[in-house]
């Protein structure tokens, strides 16, 4: 079992824009990319506990890019261009597991790097919570186990909120009928938008999923107005249910 994984990943048309470069919505879907090409590859066994109906959700997970890009969600990066995408596991539970993604990539003969730490948690489809990882699975994992793990921040404390509502389109949906990860980022960045002129770009985040949103939900993304580093919360309207959390570093 290979304890490093290397993923080939190319950022689409839509993933560059001349006055922002890439956004923190797209180096979400580019992770993605790069875990589930080297989930078909065979890596862990996941194509192999999909077919023993084994199901794991995303739960958590954070992005942060490193000291040579700060203008990453600034510079202006061009269509097309390859990206690396390198996978460890840092960390396993008794029914989660951990993966640390590097995505690197050059623009004008500079390197520029970000970071993303995955929490998955396998679910029983029928019941809907948490199972113990199959010792087939659990094998994988261990094979594959990388002892550098760093803890998950815990996000500020959310005091005065800015409110942007929302309505979830069937577009923003994956195939498990709920709102995609990376979706949140593009709503965030929606709200951000709102809230000022000029949005300060993302740096870095995290963010913790805690009840999925489906097509027609109406919800809120409530942010913290000022600081670097802002707390967020996304709720369900009419039940105040919390559906995310978490917080992004603003540059």
């Amino acid at each position: 079992m290979e304890a490093q994984k290397i993923a080939e990943v190319k950022v689409q048309g839509r993933s560059s824009y001349r006055a922002q470069g890439l956004p923190v919505a797209e180096l979400l879907r580019m992770f993605a990319s790069g875990r589930w090409a080297a989930f078909e590859e065979g890596w862990l066994g996941m194509k192999r506990a999909r077919e023993r109906n084994e199901t794991a959700f995303v739960v958590s997970q954070e992005v942060e890019t490193d000291e040579a890009i700060p203008k990453i969600g600034r510079q202006a990066i061009p269509h097309g261009v390859e990206a690396t995408c390198r996978l460890q596991v840092i960390r396993i539970g008794n029914s989660s597991f951990t993966l640390k993604s590097v995505l690197t990539f050059t623009v004008q003969d500079k390197p520029l790097q970000a970071t993303n730490t995955v929490t998955y948690v396998f679910v029983n489809p029928e019941t809907r919570k948490s199972s113990s990882i199959s010792p087939e699975m659990r094998e994988s994992l261990e094979a594959a186990l990388v002892t550098s793990g760093v803890p998950f921040s815990a996000p500020p404390a959310l005091v005065d909120a800015f409110i942007y509502s929302f309505t979830v389109r069937p577009s923003d949906c994956d195939w498990n009928s709920h709102m995609n990860q990376s979706q949140y980022l593009t709503l965030l960045t929606d709200a951000l938008e709102a809230q000022a002129a000029t949005p300060p770009a993302v740096l870095s985040l995290s963010i913790s999923y805690k009840k999925e949103l489906c097509a027609a939900d109406i919800a809120e993304i409530r942010f913290a107005t000022s600081g670097n580093i802002r707390p967020f919360q996304v709720v369900l309207k009419d039940s105040g249910v919390t559906s995310a959390a978490g917080w992004v570093k603003l540059g």
